[in-house]
């Protein structure tokens, strides 16, 4: 799904209520996810939400209304992300990958984040909680990802 310009995903009051994502979804302006305060659930179903947004606010705002967000897939955008879904987020079977390309990306759990986080990282504590990001080895695991001596460094160039 391709959406030029601002885009809210939201639940208008069905009882528990999910969502099932059936490809991409590209967004050009900025995303929201659960700002009514009828809760439902996002199935990532091991797709993607691109947001190419670099607002001076979030580009993708998932919350401030607890969505439950289940399945593997990945959160992109250009701009900030701020991620306070409701509950677990993934499980040790199905991981989800949230990005900011240029931006921070603000992560405040309610619960256990299964996945991996790419670019700046902000951990916001709720009261009670003991947030924390706790590092698995992929070692083992299929990730073709490059380990062993060395020092290790990320080139980045531009393509004209």
């Amino acid at each position: 799904m391709y959406h030029d310009g601002n885009l809210d995903i939201s639940n208008s009051g069905n009882e528990n209520a999910t969502l099932t994502l059936n490809g991409t979804i590209y967004v050009t302006g900025d995303l929201t996810i659960a700002t009514t305060r009828q809760n439902f659930t996002l199935n990532l179903n091991k797709q993607t939400i691109y947001c190419n947004s670099s607002t001076e606010k979030y580009a993708i705002d998932v919350g401030p209304h607890k969505p439950t967000i289940i399945g593997s897939g990945c959160i992109i955008a250009v701009g900030d992300v701020y991620f306070a879904p409701k509950g677990d987020v993934g499980s040790p079977d199905d991981f989800v990958f949230i990005m900011s390309v240029t931006g921070t990306v603000t992560l405040q759990p309610s619960g256990t984040f299964y996945g991996a986080i790419a670019g700046k990282v902000e951990v916001e504590e709720k009261s009670g909680l003991n947030a924390s990001i706790t590092w698995t080895s992929y070692e083992g695991e299929g990730i073709d990802f490059p380990i062993g001596q060395g020092e290790m460094m990320v080139l980045s160039y531009t393509i004209r």
